[in-house]
C-alpha cells in the first residue's frame, strides 16, 4: 500500500474504497424469497422451482380479486414457519396444475383458501407437509379448494 502524499489524494482514495465495498456488499447479497403475488391483477407463473425460507413467507398469494396461472408444473418449497406454499384470500383464485408443494416449517401450510376465495390444483400435484401442525390444504370463511387427481401426505 502506497502512502499518499497530499489529503485530497487520500480522500480520493478512501472514496473509490467506500464505493468497492458498497458495489461487492450488494454483489454478495443473498437472493430474495421467491414469491407471487396478485393483488387485484392476474399473474402468469411459468413452470419451475419456487422457494422461501423465511417466517410468515407465501410463494404464490392471489388476494382482492387477484389471480395466479401456472403454464407448467411448479416445484414450491417453503422452510419457514406459518409459511405457506399458496394462499388465495379475498376472491383471489389461483389454478395450479401438476409439480409439488412441500412446506418444512411448523404451522405451514400447503393450500389456503379463505374469505370467498379459491384454490384448483389438478394433474398429479403432490403436497407434502413435513412438521407438526401443518396442513395439505385449509379452506375457511367461504373458501374453496378443488382438487383432482391431487396427492397429500402429512407427517
Amino acid at each position: 500500500m502506497t502512502k499518499a502524499r497530499t489529503q485530497s489524494s487520500t480522500r480520493i482514495s478512501l472514496r473509490r474504497l467506500s464505493l468497492s465495498t458498497a458495489i461487492v456488499s450488494v454483489l454478495a447479497a443473498p437472493a430474495a424469497a421467491q414469491q407471487y403475488i396478485a393483488d387485484g391483477d392476474t399473474v402468469v407463473v411459468e413452470g419451475g422451482a419456487l422457494s422461501t425460507t423465511g417466517t410468515s413467507e407465501t410463494v404464490l398469494t392471489a388476494i382482492n380479486g387477484g389471480n395466479i396461472f401456472t403454464t407448467g408444473p411448479l416445484e414450491i418449497t417453503t422452510g419457514g414457519t406459518n409459511a405457506f406454499g399458496a394462499y388465495a384470500g379475498s376472491n383471489g383464485s389461483i389454478t395450479l396444475s401438476g409439480g409439488s408443494i412441500t412446506t418444512t416449517g411448523i404451522n405451514s401450510f400447503g393450500l389456503v383458501a379463505e374469505d370467498g376465495a379459491a384454490i384448483r390444483a389438478s394433474d398429479g400435484l403432490v403436497i407434502s407437509t413435513q412438521n407438526d401442525f401443518s396442513w395439505g390444504a385449509s379452506a375457511a370463511r367461504a373458501g374453496q379448494i378443488q382438487l383432482t387427481d391431487t396427492t397429500i401426505s402429512t407427517l
